[in-house]
């Protein structure tokens, strides 16, 4: 499977990407996030095809019932996507679905890519941790698991 590590924004071209798959973004609203949003829209937008921006999160409410603690997140996890559009100027530059899942980080992103046909995953260093924290899934056995070409972006991009 096709690895990119991103170093700086715009380095990367993909000539595999088809205009009418849409590219899958996950994101867990760290600082990172709004560079791995940045450079999906910007590939989406290149390709001309639409963006998922997936949220995973596990449930485990501490003193609230299960259906409390799943609204709760899922009202901040929208509300946290809203500031990230206006922080990334996303504005409709490309069509865009924000969905937040329950479940583990990789199952999610496999399931997506699945029913969506997509063609690309943008994913931050963070979450390759996580996944890796998660399910004992190494960076290379995520990457030649993966169906569809992969990029991931640095904690922090360089400027």
């Amino acid at each position: 499977m096709q690895i990119t590590l991103l170093a700086r924004a715009n380095l990367v071209c993909l000539p595999n990407l088809h205009s009418m798959s849409p590219v899958l973004c996950a994101i867990d609203f760290s600082e990172s996030s709004s560079y791995v949003l940045n450079e999906a829209v910007d590939l989406a937008s290149h390709y001309n095809s639409g963006l998922i921006v997936l949220y995973a999160y596990r449930i485990i409410p501490e003193n609230e019932t299960i259906a409390d603690y799943r609204n709760t997140t899922l009202k901040r996890a929208h509300e946290q996507f809203a500031m990230l559009e206006k922080m990334v100027g996303l504005n409709g530059s490309v069509p865009c679905e924000f969905r937040a899942e329950v479940g583990f980080i990789s199952d999610r992103i496999d399931a997506c890519i699945r029913a969506n046909h997509a063609a690309f995953l943008v994913i931050g260093w963070n979450l390759i941790k996580e996944i890796r924290e998660q399910k004992g899934v190494s960076f290379e056995e995520f990457v030649n698991q993966s169906d569809v070409p992969v990029l991931i972006v640095p904690e922090h991009q360089l400027i």
